[in-house]
């Protein structure tokens, strides 16, 4: 057995003494501060410069600023318990997209992922509008989850980027096949196929048909999530069955008609 014992020196306590900001010029000192919530005469807390900074990130991200670093200045002040606290930020320059392309889409159409996207060509790169970009991907479910972008500087460009979104495709048909008795329907076989991206579209689809003794039934529905290219759903769905019994024959034909727009982002 072994006794294992490990020494810790706490040190002096520090409260806050005062707050500053140097090196921005995006955004003004005042508003800046306000993301690290650092009080004078508080107990000085690291993980709010942590979060603070963290936020200033994704702000600095949204802006075009995507190399912005930042980190805190701390000067204890002698013979009292206080330490002086400057945020030392680094806003680097402003980026702009050159070009988006897409890699792996071998049946998935471009512009099927293209207006998922919320970024255009040549607009400020936004990282935040970009990770809702993959996220929307994503869930579309044609490909697997898009790991990381590869983002890449233009040749001869000072801040423009390139960004490639590689793609696995996903099988997103399915094919069924099968057969029965029944005491109404008598002996039947039926044959069916569908997919959430017909044709590389993106357009939901599903193909029936139903054969027997007894019965003849055929269904076809089609649903285009992006109508005349704006994001309204709209679709149909078609039937025509037949079930003939010894005392009459009965026949359905009928239809029905999809139509849905969005009532938020997600």
């Amino acid at each position: 057995w072994l006794n294992l014992t490990i020494p810790v020196v706490e040190g002096k306590q520090y409260r806050v003494g005062s707050v500053d900001v140097e090196g921005a010029e995006v955004l003004p000192k005042e508003f800046v501060k306000n993301f690290f919530n650092l009080q004078e005469g508080e107990i000085y807390n690291e993980s709010k410069i942590t979060k603070g900074l963290e936020k200033l990130r994704e702000i600095y991200g949204s802006r075009g600023y995507i190399q912005f670093t930042g980190f805190p200045i701390k000067r204890p002040v002698p013979d009292k318990d206080v330490v002086d606290v400057t945020i030392n930020l680094n806003e680097d320059k402003q980026y702009f997209i050159n070009r988006i392309e897409f890699e792996g889409n071998t049946t998935t159409r471009d512009k099927v992922i293209r207006r998922e996207l919320w970024l255009n060509e040549q607009d400020v790169m936004n990282m935040e509008m970009l990770k809702a970009s993959i996220r929307r991907i994503n869930q579309l479910g044609y490909f697997r989850p898009i790991e990381q972008p590869e983002i890449m500087p233009v040749e001869g460009e000072e801040n423009k980027l390139d960004i490639v979104l590689k793609l696995t495709e996903q099988n997103r048909n399915q094919f069924t096949f099968g057969g029965g008795v029944s005491g109404l329907e008598g002996t039947f076989i039926n044959l069916g196929f569908s997919t959430s991206n017909f044709l590389g579209r993106g357009e939901t689809a599903s193909f029936n048909i139903q054969t027997g003794s007894r019965t003849q039934n055929v269904q076809i529905a089609l649903t285009e999530p992006w109508f005349l290219d704006k994001p309204i759903t709209a679709g149909f769905d078609v039937f025509k069955r037949t079930l003939k019994l010894p005392q009459f024959t009965r026949r359905d034909t009928g239809a029905s008609l999809i139509f849905g727009i969005p009532i938020k982002r997600f």
